[in-house]
């Protein structure tokens, strides 16, 4: 392999090995600076010191030539004092990648240092132990793990600096081009001469050749969420009726529920994520139902554990038909597609679902005449007429209420107004006779 060909590489790996000795330095003094204690100027400080990661890394590089340059703040001290001059540099490269990677380090090493038991240190200090000591004797060799995946992290960025080193440094082949700069602007110099070898065959293949590019960045855009982060990968992932929040066990996966059960009970999706140690993320769980996405719930992670960090999601908003081929996937903020498990739902529709029977177009066939036998009623719906009771304060007629040395066998006295009394079940109620002016009322029909 020539020479002109390892040299962005071995200048990319130098720039990038310094940047990241440059950052894992800093970033573990001020992530422990920082200390436990949350107050308002430790965040605004954090917030200030966590911008080259949300910053587009061409505006960072600009800010960054504006203070190194020659009329700079920094850049102007340093080329009077010392006569040094960091632009156009791989010096600068360096300095540029390392302020791009540092919010990573420091917050790798913010959540480690947070993760160590404050009673530790606390001992080793009554010990006589000065802080120095504590930090590299208890602090940092319970948390080297969250630091050297920050460190880690770190490394990648610096490897993959584009914007800022750009701005900083420029692309001088062989001085400041490292392989980031050489893998965007070889292609980028080279459209003359893709343009110059199609103009003999006509204006049809330049266009050929500008679709095949456009072409292929849409292709690498659209398959950007199938391509999983490298740092996250799934343990385990289940759909259960139930959860243990002590143990933080799921219950027996299901491959296929009733509809019935998720329209009571809902449903739970269990995930083991393994991250690094130290790295705090926030993952969605997406429900999609036949592939139509219906709920995206939020959940926590952090790293450290290799089994995985246990997490799950409690859905209890199903649709009214449930039923169908259900997915759930784990999606970073990005839209990457970290991993994913499927589910059938299974049974009867909702009753509210169920289709009513159509009318039909001829009148039903009448009733058959009623065969009951003669003195009983045939079946009605309607209930049997019922005679009017006398008020309970009105008294009977005169000419209707019998002596008082008449009164029937089985019968008391009457009763006085508004006091009720059952009927002798030993003898048979006597039937009074009707007035001479009045016709006896027949007795409505009974129904059986």
């Amino acid at each position: 392999m020539p020479a002109a060909a390892l040299t962005p590489l071995l200048l990319t790996l130098k720039v990038a090995l310094f940047a990241t000795l440059l950052a894992t330095l800093f970033g573990v003094l001020f992530a422990r600076t920082l200390g436990r204690k949350r107050s308002v100027a430790r965040d605004v400080a954090e917030s200030l010191l966590t911008l080259p990661l949300v910053l587009p890394p061409t505006v960072l590089g600009y800010y960054l030539l504006v203070v190194l340059g020659r009329n700079g703040v920094i850049g102007s001290w340093l080329l009077d004092h010392f006569g040094i001059t960091l632009i156009f540099t791989w010096q600068g490269a360096v300095i540029a990648a390392a302020i791009a990677a540092f919010p990573l380090i420091l917050r790798s090493a913010r959540a480690a240092f947070a993760d160590v038991d404050a009673s530790l240190e606390q001992a080793a200090r009554t010990l006589g132990l000065r802080e120095g000591a504590v930090f590299f004797r208890i602090t940092l060799p319970l948390a080297w793990r969250g630091v050297l995946a920050g460190a880690l992290l770190a490394f990648a960025r610096a490897m993959g600096e584009f914007g800022a080193t750009l701005m900083v440094a420029g692309s001088l082949p062989g001085r400041t081009q490292t392989l980031a700069l050489a893998s965007v602007c070889a292609p980028v110099l080279a459209v003359p001469s893709l343009l110059h070898l199609a103009g003999g065959a006509g204006v049809a293949r330049q266009f050929v050749v500008i679709a095949a590019a456009v072409a292929l960045s849409a292709l690498a855009w659209w398959v950007r969420p199938w391509v999983p982060p490298a740092t996250l990968w799934v343990r385990e992932a289940v759909a259960t009726d139930a959860v243990d929040a002590v143990a933080r066990k799921p219950n027996l996966a299901m491959g296929s529920v009733p509809a019935a059960q998720v329209r009571a009970q809902g449903l739970y999706a269990f995930t083991a994520i393994h991250a690094p140690r130290g790295l705090r993320e926030q993952v969605y769980h997406r429900w999609l139902q036949n592939g139509h996405e219906v709920d995206r719930i939020p959940i926590d992670i952090r790293g450290g554990r290799d089994e995985g960090y246990r997490a799950w999601s409690y859905k209890r908003g199903f649709p009214a038909d449930p039923r169908g081929a259900w997915e759930v996937q784990i999606v970073t903020e990005g839209g990457q597609l970290i991993g994913a498990f499927t589910f059938d739902v299974v049974g009867e529709a909702a009753p509210d679902k169920i289709p009513e029977a159509a009318p039909q177009d001829t009148a039903p066939p009448a009733p058959p005449a009623s065969t009951a036998p003669e003195g009983d009623a045939a079946p009605s719906e309607a209930p049997p007429p019922e005679e009017e009771a006398p008020p309970e304060n009105e008294a009977p007629p005169a000419d209707e209420a019998p002596p008082a040395d008449e009164v029937p066998k089985g019968e008391g006295p009457p009763p006085s107004p508004g006091q009720e009394t059952a009927p002798d079940e030993g003898t048979p109620p006597q039937e009074e006779a009707p007035p001479p002016e009045t016709q006896p009322k027949p007795e409505p029909d009974s129904t059986t």
